[in-house]
């Protein structure tokens, strides 16, 4: 294919704008993570006193908030998304739980953002490469994440059974297949991205993808509504930089690779190098783009009939009854219903959520927390590790 003609157009503007808008949709579909009120357990790296903690984290959402619309209106200001910037790193760390893979991308491009100088050689070439570098690895390490024996039998089929209703007939084998040769596209999205020549077939299967995401959640499962406008905005995104910039050289891209910018560097080690640590469980899912994968971890608290009494009437919803006077439910579920968004995939994080829900009720004795860890790609079985009140 040939290369296309350079585009004349306020490329850093439109995407700074699609991030901003994106993050707003977001934070609007989770009003309860980022503002309250609550009932899921915070997991912070920073702790505060928990008197503190309401006021502190409404003032940090209500500047992001802020800043990004200071964004839509002036794209090009870097005060306010160094404000974004400062605001979304204070939310997260008041409570991992917020760092979602859609607020993590758009985290890294208002970084870049935030050090773009107008001033500087290209602004617009060096945002539309830093974006076309988020999107060749944010679909390069996903399309991995799902080579998995689960994502073809479980995870596709849960996706694509209102658009398929016998898809889960299919034999095993079949369906395992499909779901290889799916991930195994997804990556050569993000390799296509890369290259010139390429990048308009990426950007157009992108987009099909995410029309396909956007049709099966939304239509179909009427599912997880906060990622709707992270599919619009990556189809955007993906669209936006699909062309070369006016002053982009063929080298430009191998420049950002290669180059002397601190921000290009950072990018390439947390979106290019650090996912591959995941898959020796060094790296959490959510930052190694393990989207619509089964390489998660997961947990469920379990407990007996005076536990269940004392429960809020909407966890009470989320109960299964696995024996006479035993009951569990999975922080997954809870997550989704309460914030809105799913629980943060990592032991770590689920074991702190498990701690303060038992604290919160005395550490009943008869408890337990059962966290699953990632089931291997080849077996698909996951290890499980039970804890009291005590030692979780």
């Amino acid at each position: 294919m040939p290369d296309l003609p350079p585009v004349r157009r306020p490329v850093a503007a439109r995407l700074v704008r699609t991030v901003a808008l994106g993050m707003l949709a977001g934070m609007a579909l989770s009003l309860a993570l980022w503002w309250g009120p609550r009932d899921y357990p915070r997991a912070p790296l920073l702790a505060l006193a928990s008197a503190q903690v309401p006021a502190v984290e409404r003032a940090l959402a209500g500047l992001l908030a802020a800043a990004l619309l200071a964004l839509l209106w002036r794209p090009s200001q870097r005060a306010f998304a160094v404000l974004a910037c400062l605001a979304l790193a204070g939310c997260w760390l008041l409570d991992q739980s917020r760092l979602q893979p859609w607020a993590y991308l758009y985290g890294l491009v208002l970084v870049r953002a935030a050090t773009l100088s107008s001033s500087s050689e290209s602004p617009d070439a060096r945002m539309a490469d830093h974006v076309r570098v988020l999107l060749a690895c944010t679909y390069f390490w996903s399309g991995l994440q799902k080579l998995h024996v689960l994502f073809g039998t479980v995870s596709l089929g849960s996706l694509i059974e209102p658009l398929l209703p016998g898809y889960g007939e299919l034999p095993a084998p079949v369906r395992v297949a499909l779901g290889l040769a799916l991930a195994a596209f997804e990556s050569l999205i993000g390799v296509a991205f890369l290259f010139q020549r390429t990048r308009r077939v990426a950007a157009l299967a992108a987009i099909a993808m995410h029309a396909l995401l956007l049709l099966l959640l939304a239509v179909g499962l009427g599912w997880n509504p906060v990622v709707w406008p992270w599919n619009v905005a990556m189809a955007v995104l993906a669209w936006s930089v699909r062309s070369p910039t006016e002053s982009e050289a063929p080298s430009g891209l191998a420049r950002l690779l290669w180059g002397r910018d601190l921000v290009a560097r950072a990018l390439l080690v947390l979106l290019g190098l650090l996912p591959a640590l995941s898959f020796v469980d060094r790296w959490d899912a959510y930052p190694s783009l393990a989207l619509y994968s089964p390489r998660i971890e997961g947990a469920r608290i379990c407990f007996g009939e005076g536990v269940k009494a004392r429960l809020p009437p909407e966890l009470q919803a989320l109960l299964v009854t696995r024996a006479p006077h035993s009951y569990e439910f999975w922080i997954e579920e809870w997550s989704q219903t309460d914030l809105g968004v799913p629980a943060y995939p990592s032991g770590r994080v689920l074991r702190a959520v498990a701690r303060e829900f038992l604290a919160s009720l005395g550490n009943p004795p008869q408890a337990r927390v059962v966290v699953h860890g990632r089931p291997d790609p080849i077996s698909g079985k996951a290890s499980q590790r039970v804890y009291t009140p005590d030692d979780v």
